[in-house]
């Protein structure tokens, strides 16, 4: 049985408190207010199985990225890159370039 391991980061915007979760590489996973925390939970759960979900012990780029737009640098969340490709590549036990640059349907390839 496959086990995904993720970090949580809790921080407070000017909107609430926020949680955000990184796969081990520093990839974003989800982000949600801390008072949705549960629904998050579940919805990890249904998509991965089993999965643990453990303090991050550094700041993430994603977290940098988001202090830096809450502070004024609207650009600073475009410039964070979301790569779904290797958690898809784990998942799915395919390389991670199996559908860049292609237009396709994820179900057939599940």
């Amino acid at each position: 049985m496959t086990v995904f391991h993720f970090l949580t980061e809790l921080f407070g915007t000017p909107t609430g408190p926020m949680i955000l979760v990184t796969d081990p590489d520093g990839c974003l996973r989800a982000l949600d207010w801390e008072d949705c925390a549960g629904r998050m939970n579940r919805l990890f759960r249904t998509q991965y199985g089993t999965v643990t979900m453990e303090p991050a012990a550094t700041l993430s780029p994603a977290r940098r990225a988001i202090e830096a737009y809450f502070a004024g640098d609207l650009a600073a969340i475009a410039a964070e890159a979301i790569d779904g490709a290797r958690l898809v590549a784990r998942v799915s036990g395919r390389s991670p370039g199996w559908y860049r640059g292609a237009t396709g349907y994820y179900s057939p390839a599940a």
